[in-house]
């Protein structure tokens, strides 16, 4: 459906091309939010039942509410679920930075953790300042 084109491929360009139909996603790991928050559940041992990330619970329903929103020409309401999304994602990115610290903190001359966080520090920098 033309009206919602747009939605689906910004929720492509989030979740990733190769997630699949299931939940959860497809084997094919990626490093999009929705894999990376699924990681971080991993790895931290905080994914709900069923092995998803809490995290990407919340996303999935915004962004199909969101899609809901533009059918029934909602735009105010799609917006409202937008706004969700963008601190969804600044939720993972900052949790991604907390992972890269301790990471850091463990072993502090790992570089590839040190250039990682680095990155994603930076990518937080404009939203810190947004805030301010």
């Amino acid at each position: 459906d033309q009206d919602t084109y747009w939605w689906d491929d910004a929720v492509a360009s989030l979740v990733g091309w190769a997630e699949g139909t299931e939940t959860g996603g497809s084997v094919n790991n990626g490093f999009l939010f929705y894999n990376i928050a699924q990681y971080l559940c991993d790895v931290s041992d905080t994914c709900k039942d069923g092995g998803d990330s809490e995290i990407n619970r919340l996303l999935m329903i915004a962004l199909t509410e969101g899609k809901e929103s533009l059918w029934a020409l909602n735009c105010a309401a799609a917006e409202s679920r937008l706004a969700d999304v963008e601190l969804i994602l600044e939720t993972v990115l900052v949790d991604l930075l907390a992972y890269f610290v301790e990471q850091i903190s463990s072993n502090p001359v790992d570089e590839d953790s040190v250039s990682h966080g680095y990155i994603v520090a930076t990518a937080l920098v404009p939203l810190m300042t947004s805030y301010a």
